[in-house]
């Protein structure tokens, strides 16, 4: 088993090589329509565009391929596996902009925007009564071909794989399909917002990228493990998107790359909301000081469970040093 210092170095260089992996299954799928109609280029710009980020699955994905004993000189698939999850979660936020009327994502117009933007420049559409419909549309075939890129990526797999890969779709659209129809339904008690924030962010941002990663290693059996990494994965999932809560009460644009309070324009059933509640903080007093202190308070207590699930678990205490990475990784003790 590599040391834990080893593990980590190698971490350095997984977001290059996914990139280049997407990249040239992008640029591979737009290579195939080019001829039948140059049209298509616009279409696959567009899915080119919505690529990038922290690369953080990936990083997560790798991580549990190492803790598995995973070697990516003897299989370098984990960076296919890597690219399918970027190309599923790129799928995710271009429709989660859509549906939270965002108009900005990583510090720049959300993809609906841009295409609306494009489209005013283009001479052919300058006279046209329905440019906001046509990008709104043209944005969810973007998001249906990346999902669609991610399933034929990681078709290659074996069958545990790809049905695990298919169990991370579709919590992520339950989960953000209970966001969305809880949104009007009144307070959410604290049970129902994490079982909303565990599908809609915890599995698929956290644990299941572990487990996917794990679960590829080509040596021995490894279901304990897969199982202590949902114990470790899940609080810090919960950690992950208590942090995006928090960003969007009481961040800025500037630090988020996309517009804040948008929870609270669509008011969304989010868990620090529900836990504000809980602690007797009311409406009126959701942005307060002792608002910002529960938030915070709160993204601490699960990453230190996360933390706890380390020492806590044989088959984690080995790869401590790696874990501890991958939850600064997920939150950086410098944002707290």
């Amino acid at each position: 088993m590599p040391s834990s210092s080893a593990q980590r170095s190698s971490i350095n260089g997984v977001r290059e090589r996914v990139a280049v992996v997407v990249r040239d299954i992008i640029e591979g799928e737009a290579g195939l329509w080019r001829d039948a109609d140059p049209a298509t280029d616009a279409l696959f710009s567009w899915v080119s565009r919505c690529i990038g980020g922290s690369y953080m699955r990936s990083l997560l994905c790798f991580a549990g391929f190492q803790c598995a004993g995973g070697k990516s000189e003897s299989s370098p698939e984990i960076f296919e596996l890597c690219a399918g999850i970027e190309l599923l979660h790129s799928f995710a936020l271009v429709h989660d902009d859509l549906m939270d009327g965002s108009d900005m994502r990583r510090g720049r117009p959300s993809l609906h925007r841009h295409i609306n933007a494009e489209l005013n420049d283009a001479p052919v559409y300058r006279e046209s009564t329905s440019i906001e419909s046509l990008s709104i549309s043209l944005s969810v075939l973007v998001g249906d071909l990346l999902l669609a890129l991610a399933f034929r990526t990681v078709s290659q797999f074996d069958p545990g794989t790809r049905a695990l890969f298919s169990t991370v779709s579709n919590e992520m659209c339950v989960g953000q399909y209970l966001d969305l129809y809880l949104s009007d339904a009144g307070e959410v008690p604290v049970d129902r917002a994490e079982l909303v924030a565990a599908n809609k962010s915890a599995l698929y941002s956290v644990v299941r990228p572990l487990q996917l990663g794990a679960g590829i290693a080509d040596i021995g059996e490894h279901q304990e493990l897969i199982a202590d990494l949902r114990a470790f994965g899940m609080p810090l999932g919960l950690a992950f998107q208590l942090w995006d809560d928090h960003l969007d009460a009481f961040g800025s644009s500037s630090e988020t790359g996309k517009p804040t309070g948008l929870d609270t324009v669509n008011d969304r059933p989010t868990l620090l909301q529900a836990l504000l509640r809980d602690a007797g903080i009311g409406h009126a007093e959701r942005l307060s000081e002792k608002a910002r202190s529960v938030s915070v308070e709160a993204v601490y207590a699960k990453r230190d469970e996360a933390l706890s699930a380390i020492e806590a678990r044989e088959t984690l205490q080995a790869h401590g040093g790696l874990l501890r990475e991958v939850a600064e990784i997920v939150i950086p003790r410098f944002q707290l």
